[in-house]
Order: C-alpha cells, then structure tokens, then sequence
C-alpha cells in the first residue's frame, strides 16, 4: 500500500467523516451498504470477551484509521500521542418567605415531546413563584429567584456549582428537588511524566427544595465522559455520556510505541515494504493486546462515583453491562446512568458506539448513529443505526431493538415515536457511477412494538421526495408529518402518516428563506424560525418568523411572515438551533435576538416579543433591551491597553451579555407577565397591547 493508495483512503475517509452531507471532491467509487444484523447488540459475556474486543477495534484505529496522512506532532521529540486516552483513576475532578400569590399559568421548558423533560438554564416553578437560574461560564452558579410578584422579585440564594460548567437543570416540583447537570469539556492534554490524562466528566447535583428560596445540596453523582443529552420521565432521570475509549495508561506514556506507530510502520507503508508492514502489524496488535490485557478496568471503562465526599475513588462499570455491535468499529463507549431526582436507585448500562444525537418518547430512548466516521470500509454508505433502550420507573435503561436508514439525520427532531411506530427523515448522499454524488432526502416509518427486542423493520417509506437539497427542519405532530429542506429554495413538505404502512407526501410549498425549527400553534398552524434568504438564494442577514397553515396538508399556505433586522445589520437567534429559546405561552410569542451594527447605537441585544393570532399572523408588541449600556470604551467593549479601538466594536453586545430564554406567567389577577433572562439581567414586563417596564433584577452579585 503506497502513498498514493494511503492518501486516497484519507480523503474518503474525511467524505464520511464530515459534518455535511457534502461529499468529498475526490469520492469512493462506490457505495456500500452494512446489513442491519451486524448492529445487532449483545452484552458481553465476562470482562475476558471485553477486553478481547477492545484490543482488537483499538488495534485497527493505530493500523488502518484516520490518522494516516497527518504528521505525527511531537514524534521526534518522542512525546505521546494517543488520539483518546482513556482515564485513570483520581482523574475525575472531585470539586464539585412569606405567602407567594399563585400564578394560574407559567411557560415551562420548550421540549419536543409531552411527557419528556429536558434540561434548561431556567426552571418555573408554577406553585411558589420561584424562577432557578444557572449563569454559567465565568461564574457557574444557581440563583433562587424569588419572581412573584414582579414588583419585589430578588435573588434569595446563590449556590456555586463548582468548576465544571452548568449546562442545564431539571424541577421536580412535586418532590420539591432540583438537580443541576454539568459538564467539563476539557480536551486531552498531557501533564508531563507520570501525569494522568485528563478528559470530560459529567455530573448531577441534587438539591433540596423544602425551602425553595435556599436549595440545599444532597447528593453528587459523576461519571467521566462527555455529555450527550438527558431526559426526565416523572421522578427518573436519564443521563447519556460518551466516554473516549483509548490506549491504556502504560501504552499512553510509552514514547517507543508512537516511535513504532507514527515513524516505523508508516515509513513501511509509504515505501510498501510488504514484509515489514506485516511484521510491524503483529507488533502493533500485539503490543496493544497485552496492554489491554494488563490494564486495570478504570483505564478502559467509564468510571463513576456518587456521593458529597472528596476522597472515595470513582468505579468503573461492569463489564457485562456493556453491550456492542457484531462487527468491529471504532472505539467509543455511550453510557446510559438512570436515577430518582433525590440521587437514589442508580442503574447503569453501556454501549459501544459513537452515537452522539438522542432522542425520547416517554417509553423509549433512541440513540442515532451515522455511518461518517463508524464503519472500517471507506466506500460505507450513508446510514444512520437506531438503537433503542426501553426505560422503566426503575432499573437501568434496556435494550429494545434497533434500526437501520439510509442516509443521515439533521437532528434529533428527525425521529419521532407514535403509537408503536417510529418515523425519521434523512438526507443522504450517494454515489451513482457514471453520474457522481446526487444529494437526495427519505422519510421512513418503522415498526416499534412497545415490548421485546424485535428489530426495528421499515413498514413504510417515501423516497427521494426531493433531490438536490438537505433538510434543515422537520417535526412529525401525530399522524402528520412536516420537513423543511434547502438549497436554492425552502420547500415546506408536508406529509400524512396515518397509515404507517403507506406514508404519503401529501403537499408542498415553496416559500422564501430557510426554517431550521417548527413549532405547532394549534391544530393546523405551525411557526417556524430561520433566516430570510435573497433572489439569488443566499441567506440574508436577517432572522425570519413564518407562521404557515397546514389544516389541509394538500395545500399548505404561508400566512405570514417577520423579519427581524435592517439594512447594515446582522441579526441572529439562538432559537434558530435551540428550541428551548423558543417560548409562546397562549398567543405571545417571545424571541431572543441579537442584532450587530458597525454603529454601537443600532446594536440589540435582548427579546422581541409578538402576538400571534392562527389567521391574523405576527403583531408586534415591542422590544426588551438587554444590551449593556456604552461606557465610552469602544462601543461597550472593555478598555484595551494601548488605548486603540476595541476589537468588538460591532458584536459588543453578544460577547457580553448574550440573551438566553424567556418565561411567560399569568398571574391569578389575569395579568400577563413576560421575563426575560440574559447573562447579565431578568427582567419583567407586563404583556397588553404593548409591553411595559415592571423591574429589571441585575443577576451579578453585589458589589
């Protein structure tokens, strides 16, 4: 295998590893499709099986994977370098009123399903008024809010959440808990001889809300990994972490094993001396299996620890709640750790794979897995593996079957569970020969029998609905259908899945601009947000609102639509790719935006807020500014040292004190009250036929 032979490899390899569903220039001549029963998972037997398996899927990454091309930095230097090394133990960071009138409505956190709780950086809690707040960042800390009424609202506590970053939390209210879900998503780096890897970890911090303006801390439980998303069903709680499976510490700190690796083998592969390419393989493989062999568990398994002490060592999992593939893939370990919101009942269940967007229906948790990056064979085609996990109100998540499309998902809005079947539509590029990549989209619908294992079979499926676009919104609302796909234009698919058997794609409707998130107003209306797009087909600097009536799926129409941002002005929302920013409460509709100008004056930072009748469309009822005021130092951007204009003159608002979500109340007076959270403020404004200014609390400890 020659250099020319290597390099061809690394370029298919980086067509699948992608993020887009652009291919490569230089493509693979074919593609080739994996047969669902090499997914199928099964536990294994004892950690002897495990071990085993993880030499030999980590043997083929040094061997065959993606590295070949690429430098090896630090090689003559004899420094390490192990693309994910696995962590050892003591790795993991051990840090860690009076009568409130009810209100009779409060927005809650803006999920995809009913029933399933998602974590958000504010929580309402609808029975004693108080707003839970992370600000996280610099200054990782919950604040109690005590936020009805308006008029008095005042911080009651501050907890500190330690030195990972708190991306999210989950109310119980009935139970009076609060748990608090953080994350540090510090890369691998090496601290010198003898130094430990250091890699993600993920946490939950449970409080006691007995008094609900002083949260008092019970219980801690981490796990080293990444966090990939949880969900909350009832009082349970389900945490799904990734974990980089790499080599062991004694191959991790050998420097003569990267000499073998990075200078030895690939210098016989790029002058194709076939003798020693094999004798080096051997080697290779057999260097890694006696160090896997030879390692404690906690370098090759996901290690945890729960409790408020700092000196007890984190355990790893058990080898027999691992499951995995039949054929061999790269090496990344999801774990999947349920438990109460009070910290009890933990169970715990592990899989091999590299799934990374999840999805939950109140049975089920779906994990998705594209082909980019997962398969061996550089011509895989796009395919996306579901696997799916049947959750109880006790117990650790079980598997329940699995699935396998064609093409890849935009998100995890692409999947939805309805009376025991499950619907997802991808968008997949594929190599005709003669003809070149062709981009093309799918929606399938697969049997979900609500018990067993029993693969998940596609019973009905429509194909190639448009070509030469990428989809970029979808939602499925019952036995309806909805995809937004983009390239020129932004046709609004609309689809009727009342028979699972025979799905049709019902109507279409090409409007202008691309939505990246739909939102159901009523029966037959749907919002949508994104960004307004020009003649030419480029996107425009503006945010657009779009409110389309789709009662009769024949005929969608566009109702109307908002533009968010001016002539010389660049606008942005973060509710174009965060739902849980998108907040409507009866027919107000509240937006965070972001608007840049070259002149400080014309820059926004804060929330427009509108009305939204199902026939009569987008009403504004005004701005909320929450752009820090100008100190004369370059346009509200820090003084710098040599007194020159500051770097962040334009964008000055968005660095500092970025808008974040909203909570729309009504009180049992019948006022309607809209608060609005941003990094520095919460402010509240009565809702009428335009809003007034009650309080702004600033959030920022006193001085």
């Amino acid at each position: 295998m020659g250099t020319k032979a290597v390099t061809v490899v690394l370029v298919a390899a980086l067509a699948l590893v992608g993020c887009s569903n652009d291919p490569a220039e230089d493509p693979a001549p074919t593609s080739i499709a994996t047969p669902k029963s090499a997914l199928e998972q099964s536990s294994f037997r004892d950690c002897a099986e495990f071990r085993e398996y993880y030499a030999r899927a980590l043997a083929r990454e040094y061997l065959e994977g993606h590295w070949f091309g690429v430098p090896c930095w630090g090689c003559p230097d004899a420094l390490p370098f192990a693309g994910a090394p696995s962590i050892a133990a003591g790795a993991l960071d051990a840090s860690i009123g009076g009568v409130t009138p009810a209100p009779i409505a409060v927005s809650q956190t803006n999920t995809q399903e009913a029933g399933v709780d998602e974590d958000d950086v504010v929580e309402a809690d609808p029975d004693t008024g108080r707003f839970y707040v992370l600000r996280g960042h610099a200054n990782n800390e919950l604040l109690a809010v005590d936020a009805v009424p308006a008029e008095t609202m005042a911080v009651t506590a501050r907890r500190d959440t330690g030195e990972h970053y708190a991306s999210g939390m989950y109310l119980d209210a009935a139970a009076n808990r609060l748990v608090v879900v953080t994350n540090r998503y510090g890369w691998l780096f090496w601290d010198g001889p003898g130094a430990n890897f250091v890699v993600g970890a993920t946490q939950l911090l449970f409080y006691d809300l007995a008094d609900p303006d002083q949260p008092v801390l019970t219980d801690r439980f981490q796990i080293s990994g990444y966090l990939l998303g949880s969900r909350r069903i009832g009082q349970r709680l389900h945490l799904i972490t990734s974990s980089p499976a790499g080599l062991p510490r004694s191959l991790a700190q050998d420097p003569s094993f990267f000499r073998l690796v990075y200078e030895e083998y690939r210098w016989a592969l790029e002058h194709e001396d076939a003798g020693r390419i094999e004798i080096l393989s051997r080697l290779i493989r057999a260097r890694i299996a006696e160090a896997v062999r030879e390692a404690p568990l906690f370098e090759l398994l996901p290690v945890w620890r729960q409790g408020l002490d700092e000196v007890s060592l984190p355990a790893p999992l058990a080898c027999a709640s691992v499951s995995r593939p039949q054929l061999d893939q790269r090496l990344g370990l999801i774990a999947i750790s349920s438990i109460d919101t009070d910290g009890t009942d933990l169970a715990q269940m592990a899989s091999v794979n590299s799934a990374w967007q999840v999805y939950s229906s109140p049975q089920h948790l779906y994990m998705a897995q594209g082909s980019g990056g997962w398969w061996w064979n550089a011509a895989q085609q796009q395919q996306t593996a579901i696997y799916r996990y049947r959750l109880d109100d006790d117990g650790p998540a079980r598997p329940a079957g699995h699935g396998v499309v064609d093409g890849w998902l935009h998100g995890s809005y692409g999947l939805s569970e309805h009376e025991g079947h499950l619907r997802t539509a991808t968008t997949e590029a594929r190599f005709v020969p003669d003809e070149g990549w062709q981009r093309t989209n799918h929606l399938f619908v697969l049997d979900s029998p609500a018990t067993g294992v029993a693969p998940l079979e596609i019973v009905g499926e429509v194909r190639d609905f448009i070509r030469d676009e990428s989809i970029f919104a979808a939602r499925f609302l019952g036995d309806r259908g909805f995809v937004v796909t983009f390239r020129i234009v932004d046709p609004l698919f609309t689809f009727d899945l009342g028979d699972p058997a025979h799905p049709t794609l019902a109507g279409e409707l090409e409007v202008p601009g691309v939505s990246t998130y739909l939102h159901p107003l009523g029966a037959a209306h749907l919002l949508a947000i994104g960004r307004g797009v020009s003649a030419a087909g480029f996107p425009t600097p503006q945010v657009q609102l779009q409110l389309f009536d789709v009662g009769d799926l024949a005929a969608p129409q566009l109702l109307d639509q908002a533009l968010i941002g001016g002539e010389g002005q660049w606008a942005w929302s973060v509710a174009q790719h965060e739902p849980h920013a998108f907040t409507l409460l009866g027919d107000v509709l509240s937006v965070p935006v972001v608007i840049g100008s070259e002149n400080f004056a014309d820059t926004f930072t804060g929330f427009l807020a509108y009305r939204v009748a199902e026939a009569g469309g987008f009403t504004a009822l005004g701005r909320i500014d929450h752009k820090p005021p100008d100190d004369g130092t370059g346009g509200g951007c820090p003084p710098t040292g040599d007194n020159s204009d500051a770097p962040c003159q334009t964008f000055a608002p968005v660095r500092f004190n970025p808008p974040m979500r909203s909570v729309l109340l009504v009180e049992d007076s019948g006022r309607t009250v809209l608060y609005t959270l941003s990094h520095a403020f919460l402010r509240a404004h009565a809702v009428g036929d335009e809003l007034a200014p009650i309080q702004t609390l600033p959030l920022g400890p006193p001085e």
